[in-house]
């Protein structure tokens, strides 16, 4: 298996090399040189106990203190040199590629299909967002978080070692809090795959898995409710009252799925400041494509759900 990984390397790696020398772009220009937060170690401690706005790389408060800790520590060792601010989003990157290939070798039980999924994932143009941009390092945090979570739950540390690594993806991006929703459909669907043929745990088996996950996610939440109030985690547009916002925003996430999977089968118009239109209503024809698009996707794991389930995992 070493042989695969070292090429997985040096493919996905020297695709990137050569444009971490770029300038940086607007938002690591603008935010990370102009804010002084991240220049003065004293200011560490703030980074896991506030998220406020005036630290100037957002616009919009967010609570994400491994990843702007990291940020501490490259300006310590690079000051604002494009090639060492964008390193370490490389070696994240390369570290999340190397897990995907062993995660989908266990899966698939065999390395070629593996080597090529994990090929596709690393060279996809989409990444390139997530490496070159140094203010995504959230993104490619909770991307390696995800990925060490799914191997070590693979590997049978689902009670200890995984829901900790959970914990700590959760301080780089919020997003992790799918991560129990995710451990039940790889046990509802590749649980035969990683036991014995034929074996499938049943409902109460994959939620039973799931647990462990649940549990950290609904602390952080309790956590960050109680530690973290005020006004700038209040996001919501003016008059608009809380679980409107709510509503509205999981809407808004539904309605993205088709522009998303459009981007990941054809990334012809990439971009690092994304803007999604809010749905301000079920009317919206967006929802409709999205509904008819998770529909199709359903339908299509359900039938491959007992040939080839690991299929079946990947389409949800």
């Amino acid at each position: 298996m070493r042989r695969p990984v070292t090429v997985l390397v040096l493919l996905v790696g020297l695709a990137y090399v050569p444009f971490l020398g770029n300038p940086l772009l607007w938002d690591d220009r603008e935010y990370m040189h102009l804010s002084p937060f991240t220049k003065s170690w004293e200011n560490l401690p703030a980074a896991f106990t506030t998220a406020r706005q005036d630290r100037g790389w957002t616009e919009k408060p967010a609570y994400r203190p491994l990843a702007t800790a990291t940020y501490f520590v490259d300006y310590a060792l690079w000051k604002m040199w494009p090639v060492g601010r964008r390193l370490p989003n490389l070696l994240i990157h390369l570290a999340t590629t190397v897990l995907l290939y062993r995660i989908l070798a266990r899966l698939l039980s065999q390395t070629g299909p593996a080597f090529w999924g994990a090929l596709l994932y690393g060279l996809h143009p989409s990444n390139s967002e997530v490496i070159l941009c140094v203010m995504f390092r959230h993104a490619a945090l909770s991307g390696l978080a995800l990925a060490g979570i799914t191997w070590l739950h693979l590997k049978g540390h689902g009670r200890a070692a995984a829901p900790a690594a959970l914990a700590a993806g959760l301080l780089a991006k919020e997003t992790l809090i799918v991560t129990p929703a995710l451990i039940w459909l790889l046990e509802r669907f590749a649980g035969p795959v990683r036991t014995a043929p034929g074996l499938k745990p049943g409902p109460h088996a994959a939620l039973r898995a799931a647990a462990p996950y649940a549990a950290v996610v609904c602390v952080y939440a309790l956590l960050r409710i109680l530690l973290l109030p005020g006004p700038e985690f209040d996001i919501r547009p003016p008059g608009m009252t809380p679980a409107r916002h709510v509503l509205s925003q999981g809407l808004t996430a539904l309605a993205a799925i088709p522009a998303l999977v459009a981007q990941s089968v054809w990334p012809a118009r990439l971009s690092v400041d994304y803007v999604i239109p809010r749905v301000q209503g079920w009317q919206d024809p967006r929802l409709l494509l999205a509904a008819a698009l998770a529909a199709a996707l359903v339908a299509a794991a359900r039938r491959w759900a007992r040939p080839v389930p690991v299929a079946a995992l990947g389409l949800i």
